[in-house]
């Protein structure tokens, strides 16, 4: 097989990238800032440090995705009580009422991907991609 498989992965996240870019333009909001959203519609109020953990980035990465979110009226932040030193972070009213609008986006781009698949064809890509996964996060993971 002469096929790049890292270079097809790439070229398929640049063009999902892209895609929500352009979707979510009038609202402000690049591919970036979308797991920032579903993260604390899916696990609530989260502190900062938790938030940065969940999404697998760095703190200055989030760090400017908070402040461009809030900015714009999607999150807000406050100080943690428990620990003066952490802010919390949570979705405003705005926020949650972007969230079926990500969702409708995602399954439209899902159906872009996957038509003229078989039912059978969707399940083994899904199936090799968690492998896939499985397989490089257990590389990574080695000392």
């Amino acid at each position: 097989m002469n096929v790049s498989v890292g270079k097809l992965i790439s070229r398929l996240y640049w063009c999902t990238q892209s895609y929500f870019e352009r979707e979510l333009f009038s609202y402000g909001i690049g591919s970036g800032e979308i797991p920032v959203l579903l993260t604390l519609y899916n696990e609530g109020d989260l502190n900062q440090k938790i938030l940065t953990e969940k999404l697998f980035v760095d703190k200055a990465t989030v760090s400017r995705k908070i402040r461009k979110l809030t900015q714009l009226g999607y999150i807000k932040r406050r100080r943690d009580e428990r620990d003066r030193r952490n802010y919390i972070i949570s979705l405003t009213v705005k926020g949650k009422m972007i969230i079926p609008k990500i969702r409708e986006i995602s399954i439209k781009w899902k159906e872009i991907l996957l038509k003229n698949f078989s039912v059978e064809e969707k399940e083994f890509i899904i199936y090799a991609m968690k492998k896939m996964l499985e397989n490089a996060s257990s590389e990574i993971g080695k000392s």
